[in-house]
């Protein structure tokens, strides 16, 4: 019940970075932060892509947690009908 919310959060801001100096989501296509103005460089936008993708990695647990608790539900279910 609590990992799913935070794996559609993970799917709905898949293309974002945060902003390096106010930590807000940036839109993967900005070149600039359309909250604090801060101009990106190459390196700077090299190094949130990096960090996006790093973090991605941390989400795959909760995503497979999720498809396992999904499955047992369904058992469960199938298991429960046909025991009636």
């Amino acid at each position: 019940m609590f990992i799913i919310p935070r794996v559609f959060d993970r799917e709905k801001l898949a293309q974002k970075y945060r902003c390096p100096s106010c930590a807000k989501f940036v839109r993967i296509d900005q070149q600039q932060c359309q909250h604090c103005n801060t101009k990106f460089t190459e390196s700077a936008l090299a190094e949130m892509r990096k960090e996006f993708h790093a973090n991605a990695r941390e989400s795959y647990p909760y995503v497979l947690m999720a498809i396992v608790v999904a499955i047992a539900i369904v058992l469960f279910v199938i298991a429960w009908f046909s025991l009636l």
